[in-house]
């Protein structure tokens, strides 16, 4: 391991205890006993309102956590795996540091955890020998972090939606509908034409298509094309009419997307959809299982317009295909869209009620099948709905990527195991 993972090992066994009512002789043979751990704070290696007592003298403050932790002018003490050059107070006197000698058998399990490859899904296992109940827990918290999370997402739109509910929800609309790597293209899209203009040209032919189209930035690509042009010509009025100021289309991925997920033909299927439903905010908040998402959701189909049936790209004609919204598509839609819409509504109104309804929408919700569930159905974890793949999804985006095995809930119950053999072996 090297310093980093050494100061987080420390700061985890920190966090759970392991070091209070322990006697540590300093690096200048102080006898410092740890009554208090204190409390987390923004820095993971830095705690609050700890309690030492150094030499019979009691002091309460700040605790650095391995080398790796930032200068705290103020701490009380700081824990080390190794020597490393002591740091000054604000009054000018080298604050407290004594080196702590982590067990073998600690180490070498955190070690197993943050080498191991991700592909090898190390935790699948333990997650695979969970008693329901406690893998209810775990998955109800992961769940839970996500969707906070998600909420953020919400909060912005509804935010850059000049605190309107129905244009936050057009806004996760567009984001839902794109590749991940376009989500944040998306919802500017819909920010450039909000969904008050769009409803004032419902029924005028083409036109929602073409304002989307072109507000997109998009066209600029292919101008050799002759609908391309046409789209350009109606566009440049709606743009006048409606003062919108197009994309530069520069905020667009297109490389390695797959030609269902192009996003001008995402943004066709939306243009019909926005054009032929009457997609309101309360009919979204209204959905509770699976079908309520598929006839809300499926209502308008995603049918594109005649040119986009035989186009993914205006430069490439293609075999006739109508390109509707798949039924696996339209479930992603209410994991993505509907679900933090919901929970995000229940927080705005401090309606815990709402938000249940969010997490109970989830467990009615088909799982989804990716790279991520398959690794961890391959190794013996069941998921029984679009709740538990949402939970083994955030447990490796947010942990298992970044081997952030220290603040990972399995992780520290690993650590925490290990660590109580050894108190056990102590005792």
């Amino acid at each position: 391991m090297n310093a980093l993972d050494h100061s987080h090992l420390i700061a985890t066994l920190w966090r759970m205890g392991y070091f209070v009512n322990t006697t540590i002789v300093g690096e200048q043979g102080e006898n410092i006993v740890i009554q208090k751990a204190g409390e987390e704070s923004d820095n993971p290696l830095i705690y609050n309102n700890a309690c030492i007592c150094i030499d019979g003298k009691t002091c309460m403050g700040n605790v650095m956590l391995g080398s790796a932790a930032e200068d705290c002018t103020s701490a009380i003490l700081r824990l080390v795996e190794e020597s490393v050059p002591r740091l000054m107070s604000l009054e000018g006197e080298l604050i407290p540091q004594a080196v702590v000698t982590i067990p073998q058998e600690i180490s070498t399990r955190y070690e197993e955890l943050i080498n191991s490859d991700i592909k090898e899904c190390p935790c699948g296992k333990i997650v695979a020998a969970m008693d329901s109940l406690h893998k209810t827990d775990l998955f109800t918290r992961l769940v839970v972090s996500r969707l906070q999370r998600k909420c953020h997402v919400v909060e912005r739109a509804y935010i850059e939606g000049h605190s309107n509910w129905c244009q936050a929800m057009y806004a996760m609309l567009f984001r839902a509908m794109g590749d991940h790597k376009n989500q944040e293209a998306f919802q500017l899209l819909a920010n450039k034409v909000p969904i008050h203009i769009l409803s004032r040209e419902r029924g005028n032919g083409n036109n929602v298509e073409i304002m989307l189209v072109g507000a997109s930035g998009l066209l600029k690509r292919y101008c050799s094309s002759s609908h391309t042009r046409q789209i350009m010509e109606d566009f440049a009025y709606l743009a006048r009419k409606h003062s919108i100021v197009p994309m530069r289309g520069g905020e667009w991925v297109l490389k390695g997307i797959n030609p269902n997920n192009h996003p001008l033909l995402r943004i066709s299927q939306l243009a019909a959809y926005v054009s032929n439903t009457n997609f309101i905010f309360d009919k979204i908040i209204a959905c509770r299982n699976a079908d309520d998402i598929q006839a809300l959701l499926g209502s308008g189909e995603g049918k594109v317009s005649e040119y986009w049936q035989t186009h993914f790209t205006p430069n490439k004609r293609t075999s006739r295909r109508p390109k509707t919204l798949g039924h696996d598509k339209i479930n992603l839609l209410g994991i993505n869209l509907a679900v933090p819409l919901i929970f995000a509504y229940g927080r705005y109104l401090q309606n815990e009620d709402t938000k249940e309804r969010a997490l109970d929408l989830l467990e009615k919700l088909k799982v989804e099948s990716n790279y991520i569930t398959r690794h961890w159905t391959a190794h013996g974890v069941t998921l029984s709905s679009s709740f538990d793949s949402q939970a083994v999804i955030e447990l490796e985006n947010s942990f298992c990527a970044n081997h952030n095995c220290w603040k990972c809930p399995i992780g520290r119950k690993e650590i925490k195991k290990a660590a109580n053999i050894r108190l056990i072996q102590k005792k």
